[in-house]
């Protein structure tokens, strides 16, 4: 089968983060390090498709102060699905504290899996974008060293035969094959993932230091030149 990861970019590493929110939750059993609940299967709809996570409570009626905790880069599942021990143990010392946690699933909701590699490897990065250098100089900005670049045209319908091409020379080369998430989904739409073909989809990820500022910058643009337009 033919593989696939992620990487994000502009964001460092993903660790264990904790955002306190009161929600209004069920009940469960009693919670202890050692022995957890059975978790709540949760979907979180979104423009790019649906946000699946697993939610751990406390015993009680709540509502309780909710930890939302994001999984690194090995993903949230370990061997036989299930949630990996650091993050189970996490749940149960939080559920002890009469915390509910919230843990998300990011890359299989997107069916990708792991993303560790990139970092620790040399790449042969390629895009049919409007900017492949853009992206090839954002790769290196991250970090990851880009031994190869190949370029398509903007909207390129991959065929198997330059897939294969790529796998190849990414073979031959001991390189690990890298593109935009763009890039990706049309390679497999178009069914031109063939077997060899080991693919990690590098996210790009825009954050705004101050997003409230950005906000209302932008809104009071608007309303000036809407005002502007109708005087």
């Amino acid at each position: 089968m033919a593989g696939n990861s992620l990487v994000p970019c502009a964001v460092k590493p993903m660790r264990l983060v904790a955002t306190l929110a009161m929600l209004a939750l069920v009940a469960t059993g009693p919670a202890t390090a050692a022995t957890l609940p059975l978790p709540q299967q949760v979907e979180i709809p979104a423009s790019a498709g649906t946000l699946h996570a697993q939610l751990f409570k406390p015993e009680g009626s709540g509502p309780f102060p909710t930890v939302i905790a994001l999984h690194g880069c090995g993903g949230l599942y370990g061997q036989m699905d299930q949630v990996q021990p650091r993050y189970r143990d996490w749940a149960g010392q939080l559920l002890e504290s009469g915390h509910a946690v919230l843990l998300p699933d990011s890359y299989g909701s997107r069916e990708l899996g792991p993303q560790c590699r990139a970092k620790e490897r040399r790449v042969l990065a390629f895009a049919g974008i409007g900017d492949p250098q853009r992206f090839f100089r954002t790769l290196r900005g991250c970090g990851v060293e880009v031994a190869f670049e190949k370029t398509f045209a903007d909207h390129h319908a991959f065929t198997e035969g330059e897939s294969a091409a790529l796998a190849a020379t990414a073979k031959r080369d001991g390189l690990t094959l890298v593109t935009t998430e763009k890039d990706f989904a049309r390679l497999r739409r178009g069914g031109a993932l063939v077997p060899e073909l080991e693919i990690v989809a590098f996210a790009v990820t825009l954050r705004f230091h101050d997003e409230v500022r950005l906000q209302r910058f932008v809104t009071d643009r608007l309303f000036k030149a809407r005002a502007k337009k109708y005087r």
